[in-house]
């Protein structure tokens, strides 16, 4: 017949192997000289040694707090360290990982390590460049799931869907106009300070978006969209 609970600490089993391995543990346990409690682990009782004399055995390298079991100190590390702990040497913004602060450092240095093979263009990050090599493949894998338009990019999707919500964002604080993509606003943005950051090379007249320059730039090419 199974037991159904331990006769020493009442804890129930239904399987008689585990009951057996559990039976050991107790025959095997040994006090703590303190406080007379029994463990069968010595890493247990070295725990308990330390939470009955109060003796710390290691310290945090970053503040040097005391604690009494290093699972404690593991905690009190990961409370303790910022949520951004890599800082840019060239600008204040911080990162979380060292990865990413190496990605961002790129916009200091202007590398563009990701080549594309069937253009001229080059790319700070390898997600970019994935995306740019849909523009000559043609591969659209995310599909609408209200008109089955398909998009290269998880964020054209996103903003595509707000075509059949009427969802709009993005709001001018100057004016009431409010628009679905954050691209538009800025754009927009430049109707009220008359700034115009995208210049032609052949006239030198400038525009507030890029793709009126583009559009501009067919006058003097005779290229037709």
């Amino acid at each position: 017949m199974v037991p159904t609970k331990c006769d020493e600490c009442n804890r129930p089993f239904s399987n008689r192997t585990a009951f057996e391995k559990h039976k050991r543990r107790h025959d095997s346990a040994k006090p703590c000289k303190q406080c007379k409690k029994a463990f069968s682990l010595p890493s247990r009782i070295n725990i308990q040694k330390t939470t009955c004399t109060g003796l710390k055995l290691c310290r945090c390298d970053l503040c040097n707090i005391p604690a009494s079991q290093s699972s404690q100190l593991i905690t009190h590390k990961k409370r303790s360290r910022p949520l951004k702990p890599y800082s840019c040497d060239q600008c204040d913004k911080m990162f979380r990982a060292p990865s990413t602060l190496k990605k961002h450092k790129r916009i200091h240095t202007a590398l563009k390590p990701y080549q594309c093979d069937q253009c001229d263009q080059s790319f700070r990050h390898l997600s970019h460049f994935d995306m740019h090599r849909r523009t000559h493949t043609g591969w659209k894998p995310y599909n609408c799931d209200q008109c089955k338009k398909p998009f290269k990019s998880p964020r054209s999707l996103i903003v595509h869907k707000r075509t059949h919500t009427g969802l709009k964002p993005f709001h001018c604080d100057q004016c009431e106009k409010s628009f679905s993509q954050f691209s538009n606003l800025k754009a927009h943005k430049r109707t009220h300070t008359g700034l115009k950051p995208y210049h032609c090379d052949q006239c030198k007249k400038s525009f507030g978006r890029s793709d009126t320059l583009n559009k501009h730039k067919r006058t003097h090419t005779g290229l037709k969209p």
